[in-house]
C-alpha cells in the first residue's frame, strides 16, 4: 500500500507536508505497530496450522490421490485467504497508527 498517497487523500492538513514529514509518521507507525504486526502475524500462522490439522483429519484416511489434491487446494485457499486478511489488518493497523501520531499536527 502506498501509505504516502493514502496519508494525504485522508488527512488534507498534510496534503503540503514534506517528504521528511510524511515518512517520519509512516515509519513511526510502522514502528510502533510492529510487536502488534508480529503477534497478528503468530496467531493467523497459528489459526492457519489448526485450520489444516482440521481439515486432514476430516478427509483421513489420505489414502487416495484425490484425498490429497484435495487436501492441497483448501490449504493453498487458507493460505492465500489468511494472508490477505492478515495484510488487511496490518494495513489498519499502520493506518490507524498514522492517524493517532498526525493528530497533534492538527494543531
Amino acid at each position: 500500500m502506498d501509505f504516502t498517497k493514502w496519508l494525504r487523500s485522508e488527512l488534507p492538513h498534510l496534503e503540503n507536508a514534506s517528504s521528511v514529514v510524511t515518512f517520519k509518521l509512516i515509519h513511526g507507525a510502522k514502528r510502533d505497530t510492529r510487536l502488534l504486526r508480529f503477534l497478528s502475524s503468530v496467531l493467523f500462522s497459528v489459526v492457519l496450522i489448526f485450520l489444516v490439522f482440521s481439515l486432514s483429519d476430516m478427509l483421513l484416511p489420505l489414502d487416495s490421490l484425490s484425498n490429497y489434491c484435495v487436501l492441497a487446494v483448501i490449504v493453498i485457499l487458507l493460505v492465500l485467504g489468511l494472508r490477505r486478511i492478515e495484510n488487511t489488518f496490518e494495513k489498519w493497523l499502520i493506518c490507524r497508527k498514522i492517524k493517532q501520531l498526525a493528530k497533534p499536527s492538527l494543531k
